[in-house]
């Protein structure tokens, strides 16, 4: 296959895709529905040929061709395979970067297969500067459509120590599957780092500048990433006029666009429990639901003890704490990941995924390097957080992570990502759990029994009568 290729969707990932594209030597032909996005594009990249319609875009390619769509989910993916399913043939590759869902990416690939149209679902991942400078490249569908378009995709993926961060995860929507649980980790990861804001804001009263020096320090070893590395930016940023910080100004309505939502649903469908990523969904629910919040704060006195904590007693448990924390939110989604068996055809490599994630890709940092070597050396392994690498950081982290959870606590702060990431932990290293208590409950009043340790038949408790009807 040539390297060339249409692109359809120009808004500021689309056209970062194709000056990433054009800089490794890809023919790319472009087109957006929008002329204003055309012109403003044609000023951007002038050297970008652009179509006037998506026509003229595929009739620009020479067979096989290949269509790559950078538009939103939904109705914008299924107007364009509309379209383009009446100009492509037998053999033509169309590749889904947006982050759709991947049950909705298979009931495409199937209607499309019926054509010989090939549909690759590719994850994509970095933002901006990624789709400029090299993504994270997750791709999922018929194997023959990654052989085809791997050299071109391999080609503008991000590289960690000479590998292309880019791979062919399996069948269906193996690509947004994974993209899906990536989503998701990244929702854990940054609450937990927002709930650290609040309690040296909030809690320890500390200034902007000092809680962004904090992240600085917080941004090396095995909390090493992206996401401590951005913390640190949006702490000390000024506001626009120089008097104050960013973050104070900010309507605290956290937005969402559905990917973090589609992780726990398909967690509750694999039976996987992820209570970090649900709870940094529902809190960001929870911060757009004004009314209940306002009627609170009237009966509550919510910042009555705000500025209460000491930064000193604080700060030393923040490293380990954090990195304890960071590890439960990514051995959830792994864990998520392998619960998908092979419902993509064959396992997903778990391994291969941390592996893609090393360089370009919004959760790149050293616990993404140490969970590829820990998968690589024991790759059975279900639970990393037992690892060789892992176990210890856990050991060691859990107790700050405990005290730093009690202290913001003792405030009145709610840290949904710290506390549901202790106790995801703390349920992991239990013999046994509160959940007997249930199963006993829900035989008193609906006498659906419960088994006894070691067995494996139903009974009831003294409350049981034969004759019940």
């Amino acid at each position: 296959m040539s390297d060339e290729i249409s692109l359809i969707g120009l808004g500021r990932m689309g056209r970062n895709l194709a000056a990433n594209m054009m800089e490794h030597g890809i023919a790319v032909q472009a087109w957006d529905q929008s002329a204003n996005v055309r012109t403003e594009v044609g000023t951007f990249l002038p050297d970008l040929p652009l179509s006037g319609d998506i026509e003229e875009l595929i009739e620009s390619l020479s067979p096989p061709r290949c269509v790559m769509l950078m538009v939103p989910s939904g109705d914008a993916v299924e107007q364009c395979l509309t379209t383009l399913s009446g100009l492509l043939g037998r053999g033509d590759v169309i590749i889904d970067c947006g982050n759709s869902h991947y049950k909705d990416t298979e009931r495409r690939q199937d209607s499309l297969s019926s054509q010989g149209i090939h549909l690759l679902g590719l994850g994509v991942s970095g933002g901006l500067d990624g789709a400029r400078y090299g993504p994270s490249l997750m791709a999922g569908g018929p194997a023959a459509a990654w052989q085809r378009t791997s050299p071109m995709l391999e080609t503008i993926a991000a590289r960690a120590e000479g590998e292309p961060c880019a791979g062919y995860l399996g069948e269906g929507g193996a690509g947004h599957f994974v993209k899906i649980v990536h989503n998701g980790i990244e929702y854990a990861i940054m609450q937990i780092l927002a709930d650290v804001f609040d309690v040296l804001s909030k809690g320890c009263g500390m200034p902007a500048e000092e809680i962004a020096k904090t992240f600085h320090a917080l941004n090396s070893g095995a909390t090493a990433g992206f996401l401590v590395e951005a913390s640190e930016h949006v702490a000390g940023s000024r506001d626009e006029a120089g008097t104050g910080f960013l973050v104070d100004s900010v309507d605290d309505r956290a937005d969402q666009k559905g990917t973090g939502h589609w992780a726990v649903e398909a967690a509750f469908d694999l039976g996987v429990a992820v209570p970090t990523i649900a709870a940094a969904v529902q809190f960001r629910i929870l911060s757009a639901e004004d009314r209940l919040r306002s009627d609170a704060m009237e009966n509550m006195a919510g910042d009555a003890l705000h500025h209460s904590l000491s930064p000193d007693d604080v700060i030393p448990l923040i490293g380990s704490g954090v990195a304890c924390a960071m590890a439960s939110a990514f051995a959830q989604g792994f864990s998520l990941i392998g619960a998908a068996k092979d419902d993509f055809g064959a396992k997903i490599d778990r391994r291969r995924v941390a592996l893609l994630w090393r360089s370009g890709c919004i959760l790149r940092g050293e616990m993404v390097h140490r969970i590829a070597d820990s998968l690589d050396s024991e790759p059975e392994c279900f639970d990393f957080l037992r690892s060789d690498w892992f176990q210890p950081l856990v050991a060691k982290g859990i107790e700050p992570l405990r005290a730093l959870l009690t202290a913001a606590l003792s405030v009145g702060l709610p840290v949904p990502g710290l506390s549901s990431a202790a106790g995801y932990v703390d349920a992991l290293s239990q013999s046994r759990l509160s959940t007997r208590f249930i199963q006993l409950q829900r035989d008193y009043f609906g006498d659906h029994g419960f088994r006894r340790i070691g067995q494996d038949v139903l009974v009831h408790g003294p409350w049981h009568r034969d004759d019940d009807p």
